[in-house]
């Protein structure tokens, strides 16, 4: 009897077995950075001898590439699925906007983490998360802040620069959290702080 595949074409087992592997190593990545983990590190948190890892990845750097799409893409179909209609262009698409961003910064950590761990240095790592993936990111947000400039809901300001206020604050709360938690005893991953960063962000950002 044969066996069943998965979409990709391969059997159940192998997804299962790689996408612990990859499980682990994303946490590991986004934990101590690419060059601090090992593949025997990884081995120990995904459960399995070392030599598993190089089965079902080549090498370090085609595991943190295939770590990282997986992980991207999960973020990607929880925007799809969040904005699935859109944001119209208002103040309340854009809090809708900014409320997804936020939830999205607390339910998949290694999205920021990794873009904070890799983003200070150039490598290819850095060129492969901002042409795969950071890229398109922008290109959208850049559309739609447009709009909102056109439509005479926020001031004629550079997308880009808008968008540093827009996600950086976002993702220096969350991003550092325990930080923040520990410094003034509030947790920027609680979701009644993260509707008041909204509101004030959203007073802050539009024309009144």
């Amino acid at each position: 009897m044969s066996q069943s595949k998965s979409k990709s074409g391969r059997p159940p087992l192998y997804e299962d077995a790689a996408g612990t592997i990859r499980t682990a190593a994303l946490e590991l990545f986004a934990e101590r950075g690419f060059e601090a983990t090992s593949i025997g590190d990884i081995a120990k948190r995904a459960g399995v001898p070392k030599a598993n890892v190089l089965y079902y990845f080549s090498n370090k750097d085609e595991l943190w590439k295939q770590a990282i799409d997986h992980h991207w893409q999960e973020v990607d179909d929880f925007y799809v699925a969040r904005l699935a209609n859109h944001p119209s262009v208002d103040r309340s698409g854009l809090k809708h906007l900014i409320e997804t961003y936020l939830e999205a910064c607390c339910r998949f950590p290694p999205y920021v983490q990794i873009m904070n761990m890799e983003g200070h240095a150039e490598n290819w790592r850095t060129r492969w998360l901002a042409e795969k993936h950071l890229r398109r990111h922008i290109e959208v947000m850049r559309d739609y802040l447009s709009q909102l400039t056109n439509a005479g809901v926020i001031p004629d300001v550079d997308p880009v620069i808008f968008q540093t206020l827009i996600t950086g604050g976002g993702q220096l709360l969350i991003g550092q959290h325990q930080l923040w938690q520990d410094a003034v005893e509030i947790s920027p991953r609680d979701a009644e702080f993260r509707a008041n960063y909204v509101k004030h962000m959203i007073e802050l950002l539009t024309r009144t």
